[in-house]
Formats: C-alpha cells, structure tokens, sequence
C-alpha cells in the first residue's frame, strides 16, 4: 500500500488506536482518537514537532457519555 509513497513519514486516522510504527523505512503514525478510543481512558492526540508527541488527556468519559445520551447527538444510543 506504502509501495510509491514518497514520503517518509505518514499521518493518517481513523483506526481509533494511537500508534508510531516503523515499517521499512517509513514512519506510520496514527493520532488516536478524542471521543471514540478503544484503549485509552481519555483524549487521544497527536503533538508534532521537532519529536513525535502520541498524548493522552483525561477527562471523565462516563460523564460525557452521559452527556452525549442527554443531549441531540445524532447516533446517541452507540454511547450507550
């Protein structure tokens, strides 16, 4: 899939699950996610500078699930 990427090092999203990897000679990185982690308890995202910066915040999950289930969000109930 990374056959004619010319760039060393690829950003993507959307696997929920925060990563740095080494494959071949390119660095795969995924940020995580904020709201729909599937290992992290908190906040999920991706600082980048001069290094590679994978950052967890915490912030009470159940709480805003609840809040989420109270409110108008489309899809509510996967909260659940």
């Amino acid at each position: 899939m990374l056959q004619d990427v010319k760039e060393n090092i690829i950003v993507c999203g959307h696997t929920y699950i925060q990563f740095n990897l080494l494959i071949g000679s390119k660095r795969i990185i995924n940020a995580g996610s904020a709201g729909l982690q599937s290992q992290a308890k908190g906040a999920c995202w991706l600082l980048l500078d001069d290094k590679i910066n994978l950052k967890v915040t915490k912030y009470n999950f159940e709480e805003a699930a609840e809040g989420i289930l109270q409110g108008e969000c489309p899809f509510e109930r996967r909260f659940s």
